[in-house]
């Protein structure tokens, strides 16, 4: 995946609940979401992935009934 290729609107990260599975999604998503594109997290307060992930790329997080979400800027 590239940048060039960035086509994704929305990523919805459920899968293995390690601090290190979910920052490799991210990271690999990351460069394929499109601007205003839409990042989503369940059970984001197991671990601090989401809150580093965001502090990292200097993006607000927002946190709703442990449901993380955060929007391409």
């Amino acid at each position: 995946m590239t940048a060039e290729g960035a086509n994704l609107d929305i990523f919805h990260h459920d899968s293995k609940h390690t601090h290190a599975q979910i920052m490799l999604e991210y990271q690999t998503v990351w460069p394929v979401l499109r601007d205003r594109g839409l990042l989503l997290s369940g059970d984001v307060l197991w671990n601090s992935a989401f809150a580093n992930f965001c502090s990292e790329k200097g993006i607000k997080a927002t946190v709703v009934n442990g449901i993380g979400f955060t929007i391409k800027n």
